[in-house]
């Protein structure tokens, strides 16, 4: 018979620990080269993912801004580009209404207010009144102000509707316009907006609220301004007015670069109209 001691203990020895730990550790070793490539993989990814959704969110934020611009408000210097964006519009009364009578935009001499005809769009007093743009160089450019007046008053609701029995008044400071429109109509727009590409800095950058420019600054002085992609690599910018008789084409090519070196090139065609 083989007798114990009561108080004797059980265990492992330090050899045996030694071993566990050698053994743990080359089962972790063999396990990362195992698992590091699906993670690698993985990060890889949701970077190239976000390359790709930096794109989309780009074209589409200049699509949305340009199809919105004033006709023969875009310009182009270098790597910035420029326009006006439209908030509103409407026709406004270049006759006498039947009977006589009537507030009409006059454009032999200096006016101050029409009657709008039909639907009345939602405007402000801070806002701008422009009259047919042609485009920088003619006699009627918004950026140089031969054809711009500032609005005096205002319209909140949008439910608004101008007739005879009850006209509704823009109200501008004095202002001889020299081009009427073919169709009698009239703009109600903001203050321009840039998009400025900086290749060194990698970004695209959206200014606004910097006022009016005769000519074409980059980037613009003033305002304030959003980043709107940190990835910027190379950039491109066109702008082909005249590709059919009442529309332009915007052409904007850029790369982005994440951080892992991989690079996207991107091309966004807007057709812009250009009928004023």
């Amino acid at each position: 018979m083989r007798l114990t001691h009561p108080d004797r203990c059980t265990g492992f020895t330090l050899v045996e620990m030694v071993v566990v730990l050698v053994l743990i550790g080359t089962l972790a070793g063999l396990g990362v080269q195992f698992i590091r490539p699906a993670v690698d993989a993985y990060a890889a990814t949701i970077k190239r993912a976000g390359l790709a959704e930096n794109a989309d969110l780009l074209a589409r934020r200049l699509e949305r801004d340009l199809h919105a611009a004033l006709p023969n408000s875009i310009r182009v210097t270098g790597t910035a580009l420029e326009f006006i964006p439209v908030a509103g519009g409407g026709l406004y009364r270049s006759s006498s209404k039947s009977g006589g009578g009537g507030d009409v935009l006059r454009f032999d001499t200096a006016d101050t207010s029409f009657e709008v005809l039909g639907p009345v769009p939602v405007y402000a007093s801070a806002q701008s009144l422009v009259i047919t743009n042609l485009g920088s160089g003619s006699g009627a450019d918004a950026y140089s102000g031969s054809n711009r007046s500032s609005i005096s008053s205002a319209n909140a609701s949008d439910t608004v509707f101008s007739t005879d029995a009850m006209p509704h008044v823009v109200s501008f400071a004095s202002k001889q316009f020299l081009v009427p429109s073919p169709d009698s109509r009239f703009h109600i727009v903001d203050a321009p907006v840039s998009y400025v590409c900086d290749t060194a800095a990698k970004t695209l950058k959206r200014y606004q609220g910097y006022g009016w420019n005769a000519a074409q600054a980059s980037p613009p002085v003033g305002g304030t301004s959003a980043t709107v992609s940190s990835m910027i690599t190379a950039c491109a910018l066109k702008y082909s007015a005249g590709i059919t008789s009442r529309t332009g084409l915007v052409t904007v090519s850029l790369t982005l670069t994440n951080d892992a070196n991989e690079s996207m090139d991107m091309l966004v065609q807007v057709n812009v109209p250009n009928e004023p």
